[in-house]
């Protein structure tokens, strides 16, 4: 039941980091109009921590395709890796644009596009739900360029969420002292809110503690089941019964009940961890070992403290208050 109790909880957490994730809260951005380095921006790609990094640019003009002329996309010229920040599936050769825009075109990725102003061709498509995330990107098309130039903002994702991306961002503004009231640092997503401390999160759960709850109830169960035999293990020892045989014989009776329940719950714990990311089933073993294994030894020692207690110079007694 700790068990159970432990890797729900800690999978809740997951999930929230997870949608927190997926909604794009963990990208944070910055603007300051035709200021922002786009070297300096793809530079931050490489930082630890930090899964894509990506310079953008409105154009002034919308992209119109000749099969939908009448409803121009949102157009922005942007660096190599922008789309990555967006999870964006392209093989890097024309343009990537929102799954909207994809499905109203009718056209997927590798199938040439006719825009007015030429041929173009599909590289890549992106999703935008409109989950609260920042408008302006679920009807669009990136034109990717090159990281030299200026753009107009700088977005970063990455995780876990660092304090210090924020005071990174700023480099890539070129300084302007009568322009950098007009810097405006956000995040993609805000609904979410703009902090998600996971590490926090984990140590303070309710059940980080939980072993101590398993391994108690373990102790006093082992106690117990010593205890209540103690006529029996007084008579044996009566008959001079020899001390370790009696020991071998509750350690093997303690192993009767204790290891199938040692099992259950490894066994449980290996269903639920495949049921969960691949990469987080180490952790979920080893977050039911932490309670599984003091739980065991717990109950080990119940019962050998119970038998240390048992005398046989109290048999009458035992035999009386029974």
């Amino acid at each position: 039941g700790m068990c159970a109790a432990d890797q729900l909880t800690v999978r809740r957490l997951v999930d929230e980091a997870a949608q927190y994730r997926a909604a794009g809260a963990s990208v944070v951005t910055i603007a300051a109009e035709g200021r922002i380095r786009g070297d300096a921006c793809e530079a931050l790609g490489d930082l630890p921590g930090v899964r894509a990094a990506g310079a953008l640019r409105q154009e002034a003009d919308g992209l119109r395709l000749s099969t939908l002329p009448q409803s121009p996309l949102t157009h922005y010229l942007v660096t190599p890796h922008l789309p990555e920040v967006l999870s964006a599936r392209s093989d890097g050769n024309g343009l990537v644009l929102s799954a909207d825009a994809a499905t109203a075109v009718g056209r997927t990725v590798g199938d040439p596009v006719e825009t007015l102003d030429g041929t173009s061709r599909i590289a890549g498509v992106y999703p935008y739900p409109s989950d609260g995330r920042r408008v302006g990107f679920g009807y669009a098309a990136l034109d990717v360029s090159g990281a030299g130039g200026l753009y107009d903002e700088c977005w970063v994702d990455s995780w876990p969420l660092d304090d210090h991306i924020e005071a990174l961002l700023l480099t890539t503004v070129q300084p302007n002292a009568d322009a950098d009231a007009d810097v405006q640092l956000s995040r993609l997503n805000t609904t979410l809110g703009t902090a998600f401390d996971g590490a926090t999160s984990f140590h303070d759960r309710l059940t980080t503690d939980g072993w101590l709850g398993a391994a108690a109830v373990a102790a006093v169960i082992g106690y117990v089941s010593v205890r209540v035999r103690r006529v029996a293990i007084a008579s044996a020892l009566h008959t001079r019964v020899p001390r370790r045989s009696l020991v071998a014989i509750v350690a093997l009776e303690t192993a009767a009940w204790v290891l199938p329940v040692a099992a259950l719950a490894t066994a449980a714990t290996l269903v639920f961890a495949a049921t969960g990311a691949p990469e987080d089933r180490a952790t979920t073993l080893l977050l039911s070992a932490r309670v599984v294994a003091p739980a065991v030894a717990a109950a080990a020692l119940g019962a050998v403290v119970a038998l240390g207690l048992t005398r046989e110079r109290h048999l009458f007694r035992y035999v009386k208050d029974r």
